[in-house]
């Protein structure tokens, strides 16, 4: 069994089909159906049950989805420990300027580095979206910023960004919001779910961009505080609007609730995670460095962690 069929499967997790999650995995669909059938083989049963209408997954599937999900997590932490004897990712723990995160940036990337122990000579500050020209123009402070281009297209006429994270936009759910016996439950009940804004500096932007796709006709949106709706989402009570990055910092936090499924939209939308300036800044060699330290705490190869 190899590490890689795991995480090929894992990719699986809310994918509608095989070639939606070889797209999320980065491999072509043959290569992907080969590693899921080798999978299969090993363990001695079917994991997915193919069909026209797309793919799911059989009972044993679901039960081996939390735990190959929980072996790539181990396999990924014991990376970054190797990894972490870098000297670009010392460059974190001995930084000590100043760090400006964007408010979805602090949930999830902001939050991970200071909880493994980075930053911790740095003046970190946490801000809105719309605070961002304050900081981006600074040379002295690095912003740390999530965008949705496809939300904000004028975004790269007047800044910098070097990304160092990418997440797919869907809904966060628990599933009993969603009808028990649908075989595609998601797109037919997001029409009546109460849905909770995470990103609510985009709020109007969000709504109107996204929301047309599925055409919602009594859709309640309700912005509160993270924890709010983290605890209303774990309870089953509301659904939320957010990227596949952010996402990875939700299930600890709602005791790793096996019924809460994330679900990507079907029109493919990113937030793109990155470093941010002013465009008439130049980025400097520092810059460059800190953005791939970022990137290498975040286990990802070349600096981007696409979901």
């Amino acid at each position: 069994m190899r590490i890689d069929h795991l995480k090929y499967f894992a990719s699986l997790d809310g994918a509608r089909s095989f070639s939606e999650a070889a797209r999320i995995a980065n491999i072509s669909q043959q290569g992907y159906s080969r590693a899921i059938a080798s999978l299969e083989k090993a363990l001695g049963c079917r994991l997915v049950e193919r069909g026209r209408q797309g793919s799911r997954l059989t009972n044993e599937g679901v039960s081996f989805m939390r735990r190959a999900k929980r072996i790539v997590a181990e396999y990924d932490a014991a990376l970054f420990e190797v990894r972490d004897v870098s000297s670009l990712v010392r460059m974190l723990r001995d930084f000590d300027g100043r760090v400006a995160f964007t408010n979805a940036c602090m949930v999830s990337i902001g939050a991970r580095l200071l909880e493994e122990g980075f930053l911790s000579k740095a003046e970190v500050i946490e801000i809105g979206l719309s605070d961002l020209p304050k900081y981006d123009s600074d040379p002295s402070c690095i912003a740390i910023a999530d965008i949705s281009p496809q939300i904000y297209p004028d975004f790269e006429a007047t800044h910098r960004m070097i990304p160092i994270a990418t997440g797919r936009v869907g809904i966060v759910v628990h599933g009993k919001l969603l009808p028990a016996n649908a075989e595609s439950p998601i797109w037919e009940s997001l029409e009546t779910l109460p849905l909770g804004l995470l990103d609510c500096d985009a709020s109007v932007e969000i709504y109107d961009e996204l929301f047309t796709e599925f055409s919602p006709k009594c859709v309640r949106l309700k912005s509160a505080n993270n924890n709010v709706l983290e605890r209303s989402l774990a309870k089953g009570e509301i659904a939320l609007m957010c990227d596949s990055f952010s996402w990875r910092c939700f299930p600890e936090e709602i005791h790793r609730n096996a019924h809460i499924r994330f679900i990507p939209l079907r029109k493919v939308m990113h937030s793109v995670f990155g470093m941010v300036c002013g465009s008439e800044l130049k980025v400097t060699d520092d810059d460059a460095a800190f953005v791939a330290a970022i990137g290498a705490v975040l286990d990802s190869g070349e600096g981007t962690y696409d979901l």
